[in-house]
């Protein structure tokens, strides 16, 4: 099970911004990026240590629920939403 986010925020600027701070909070709270967590262009995370997650202060979950949409997303789900997105960074890269 994954969780994959999406923000909720309408600015694409202001979003990267707050999904770079973002990054920076959960690593500072001992994820490590690429292994628990993967933040995603187009202002997406996929957090793949869910347990790790849960486990985080209420403080850092509040304010990863309060930016993002969150959605529990099983593993045949999340390889689809994957191959969707490295499909999106090909075409966008050519």
């Amino acid at each position: 099970m994954y969780i994959h986010a999406k923000i909720n925020f309408p600015c694409i600027t202001c979003s990267r911004w707050i999904s770079t701070e973002l990054a920076k909070i959960l690593i500072a709270t001992g994820m490590q990026s690429f292994i628990d967590f993967t933040p995603y262009p187009g202002c997406r995370l996929v957090i793949a240590n869910v347990k790790k997650f849960e486990a985080l202060p209420v403080s850092v979950k509040t304010v990863v629920q309060s930016l993002f949409d969150l959605v529990a997303t099983p593993d045949h789900q999340m390889q689809q939403i994957n191959d969707a997105l490295l499909q999106e960074l090909v075409v966008g890269g050519e």
